[in-house]
């Protein structure tokens, strides 16, 4: 088509606004932006909002009924009861599938179709926070190139969808109505918007990648661009520096900062249940079941790539462990997480985190499966071993390293988002691949299998769970024999097929040993530097070595004879340069005879500055040896030739169960380093416990110690103070009785006379009230309790045989540094 044509079917699409939102928001959009009268608009309002309320308030708005033209200043309303999807230039209109009138896919069948119109006369404003529905649709969107335009908000919790979807430029943030008219201007005028190239398209992140390509092997082209542009304008704004070619510049020579802006490109946000209805669901359609039949299986395999700092990974665990108890299953249970970044690795492999990053998690799981770590002040708990014991943590690149297989279940949420279309086809394939029969693969809300050429079959779509056609034997609905996919294209996309041209090329190439050793002449594979590799037909009976191919050098392998020749031919080719060479040599059957035999040594090929060379033999007579030296017939060679396959055969088989050993050895070593790994950590833990307790205990023994010393100063001081006190006392006939806490008299000094007839003489550890009853002084009590609270001296009135007297009580040791007293002094008077 011509530039004249193109330009022209360009100016007969109008443009179309679709703007999202409830009927209050899109009221206060159009009160603050009015509509473009050059643009249709078209009005998709969300469950639950009155229709006809937004038509009678909104002029020049009507609603949807059937299908209807998009034409130039048209406000269409498209009720919660209709599904609609826009061409270039009709507006399509349906009713849900089902029953359900808020039936799941609405939003997200109309944006997908919207990214079929043209994307510079398409543009999408979304006044409402998505929830599920929708998501694909956005990105389907920016994947065409239409602009996306959300109104931020603050409410938006870090990492959710809609904070992800503007970090990969997949939509624009806008605050005011203001804002969204301007994008919307600039993107409806062509000369605007190629005079505003993207910064993630520009030669300076091409600059900045390069940089970042020196030090990883990741492969940074698989991402999409803006994904490291938002890292760099992150790491530029931490530096403060003018602008991203300054930043550009400060990368040439500065390796820290390149893996700081790695790290800022690779550590993604993470959370414990991040989207608890997407764990509910992950539980009853996915963890219960597995659970229920795991007596099949008896372990229960799970891989969460791009795990991160491992929140998720831990989650999942808690989940699946939950589930085993609560079925009171007998089954095992193996988590393997894996990230591209080292460092979110060993941060998810020591299983400790904050208080607040834990808050997230249901009650009950923190309650099992979290412990406090080191001082309580500290905010931070830990992973309990019992959980920690089942996961493995790995560094393993998913876009370039083969998947783990035999899986029941994968936990890929917001990987896919960050790639480009072709290496997320390529993941997607290689995910589908690791799962079993019947396993499971749940993605993020902004991610769908559709890529995929085999397709999954939908368990929850909300929550964006699938599963593998078939289960171990049996076939899922719509599948055919075998769990093939009826109707779905017959070779697996991707990776899927590479692995399976890798396993048939194996079973090819031992069928092409099996034909060269039945049908090839005679011949021996060399490298130059005398290395048998192999050996094919009739040439084994020149091999005096029968340990196998590969065994050794010639002279070591081969007739002593014909491995002398072969050396000097070797040496011949190589010094020369020639590709061929030939000889006439005999070889000694018996000591007094000799076999002549024809030698053709050529050069097949040269890899990486080696050689690979093909000896022919042609023995004379095209007899290998005289039957006089015990050589077999042909017929005889034949029946030998096909027990040799038949023991390459047997060979291959071991060599293979020797190869799924140690792969399960490898395996299991490597858990074994993770619950090793885990139980040091756990002893650490405990030893800053042991440290910190151990710590508290001597400052406690110390605070003891010196309480005591003080204790005992404070009893001599006490003791020679009371002692000097009763002679002074006694001197002037008065008596005291000393009264602890519980207004016991512990001691009487000074005269010690009769008080009143309860009072026995010097007798300490009665009751205060056995010799002053309450009767004769009923206020003394109260003011003892006031002078051992207050340490201040007091007086109380009492009648003591018939005496009327005045009582005055004393603190006793008030120097210990105390408000409060630990005894009293109740001071009698002598007589008058």
């Amino acid at each position: 088509m011509s530039e004249r044509m193109q330009a022209g079917r360009a100016e007969a699409v109008t443009p179309l606004v679709v703007v999202c939102g409830t009927v209050a928001e899109i009221l206060a959009l159009f009160a603050a932006a009015a509509p473009q009268p050059d643009c249709a608009y078209l009005l998709v309002l969300p469950a639950g909002e009155d229709a006809a309320a937004l038509v009678e308030r909104q002029p020049d708005s009507r609603l949807l009924g059937e299908d209807a033209a998009i034409e130039p200043g048209r406000l269409i309303v498209l009720p919660a009861n209709r599904w609609a999807m826009p061409g270039d230039r009709r507006l399509r209109a349906s009713t849900p599938p089902g029953d359900e009138p808020d039936a799941h896919g609405r939003l997200d069948t109309l944006l997908g179709s919207a990214s079929l119109r043209q994307p510079g006369r398409t543009a999408v404003i979304l006044l409402s926070a998505l929830r599920t529905d929708g998501l694909l649709g956005v990105v389907a969107l920016a994947e065409a190139g239409t602009l996306v335009v959300i109104v931020t908000a603050e409410t938006e919790p870090p990492g959710g969808e809609i904070g992800r979807l503007l970090e990969i430029g997949a939509a624009r943030g806008a605050e005011t109505p203001e804002a969204i008219a301007g994008l919307l201007a600039r993107h409806f005028d062509p000369g605007a918007a190629a005079a505003a190239p993207s910064p993630a398209d520009g030669p300076l992140l091409t600059a900045i990648r390069g940089r970042l390509g020196r030090i990883t092997a990741l492969d940074l082209e698989a991402y999409k661009p803006r994904l490291l542009a938002h890292a760099a304008e992150t790491r530029r704004r931490a530096l403060g520096l003018p602008d991203l070619a300054a930043y550009s510049d400060r990368l040439r020579g500065d390796r820290d900062e390149a893996r700081r802006l790695l790290d800022a490109f690779l550590i993604g946000v993470t959370g414990f249940h991040r989207d608890p209805s997407a764990f509910a669901a992950l539980r009853a359609g996915v963890l219960d079941p597995l659970v229920a039949g795991i007596a099949e299986r008896k372990t229960l395999r799970v891989w969460i790539p791009g795990c991160a700092t491992g929140e998720e990974a831990y989650s999942v665990a808690m989940e699946l462990d939950d589930a085993l108890r609560a079925a009171g299953a007998p089954g095992d249970f193996r988590v393997i997480a894996t990230d591209v970044n080292s460092r979110a690795v060993e941060i998810a492999s020591e299983g400790r985190f904050s208080v607040t990053a834990a808050a997230a998690l249901p009650a009950h799981l923190a309650q099992r499966y979290l412990q406090p770590e080191g001082d309580p002040g500290a905010g931070i708990v830990s992973i309990v071993p019992q959980l920690r014991r089942h996961l493995i943590f790995a560094q393993h690149d998913v876009l370039s390293e083969a998947p783990f297989l035999d899986l029941d279940l994968i936990v890929c949420r917001n990987l896919l988002i960050y790639l480009r279309s072709e290496p997320r086809a390529r993941v997607l394939s290689m995910l589908r691949f690791g799962l079993r029969p019947g396993g499971y693969l749940m993605l993020g809300k902004c991610e769908s299998p559709s890529a995929l050429e085999e397709p999954l079959h939908p368990v929850d779509r909300r929550s964006r769970i699938f599963r593998r056609a078939g289960t171990d034997g049996a076939t899922a609905p719509g599948d055919g024999p075998g769990g093939r996919r009826i109707g779905a294209p017959g070779a697996t996309a991707g990776v899927a097929s590479e692995l399976r041209k890798v396993r048939d090329r194996g079973v090819l190439l031992d069928a092409y040993g099996a034909l060269l050793n039945r049908y090839a002449p005679p011949s021996i594979l060399l490298t130059g530097e005398g290395q048998v590799l192999n050996w094919f037909g009739a040439a084994k009976l020149f091999v005096s070595n029968a340990q196998g191919a590969g065994a050794g050098l010639i002279e070591d392998v081969l007739h002593p004879d014909l491995g002398a020749a072969l050396r000097d031919m070797l040496g011949q080719l190589l010094g020369s340069g020639e590709l061929v060479a030939t000889r006439d040599i005999g070889l000694r059957v018996h000591a007094d005879e000799s076999q002549l035999c024809f030698v053709k040594l050529e050069t097949i090929h040269r890899l990486s500055g080696d050689w690979l060379l093909m000896a022919t033999l042609r023995v004379e007579g095209c007899d290998p040896l005289p039957a006089a030296a015990g050589v077999a017939s042909d017929a005889d060679l034949s029946a030998r030739l096909v027990e040799l396959e038949q023991e390459l055969r047997l060979i291959n088989s071991a060599s293979r169960r020797v190869v799924d050993r140690l792969e399960a050895s490898s395996e299991e070593l490597q858990l074994s380093n993770e619950e090793l790994r885990a139980s040091n950590q756990d002893l650490r833990a405990s030893n800053r416990h042991l440290h910190s307790a151990n710590n508290a205990l001597q400052k406690l023994n110390l605070d003891l110690l010196a309480t005591n010393g003080s204790l005992l100063s404070s009893r001599e001081v006490l003791g020679h103070d009371l002692e000097l006190a009763g002679r002074a006392l006694a001197a002037l006939g008065a008596t005291a009785l000393v009264v602890d806490r519980a207004q016991t008299v512990t001691r009487v000094v000074g005269a010690a006379r009769d008080i009143t007839p309860g009072w026995r003489g010097t007798a300490p550890g009665v009751a205060l009230a056995q010799v002053i009853p309450a009767r004769d002084a009923p206020d003394l009590g109260a003011a003892i309790d006031r002078v051992l609270g207050s340490g201040q001296p007091a007086t109380c009135a009492a009648t003591l045989n018939g005496t009327a007297l005045s009582l005055r009580i004393e603190p006793v040791a008030p120097g210990l540094g105390h408000a409060s007293v630990p005894m009293v002094m109740v001071v009698l008077p002598g007589p008058a």
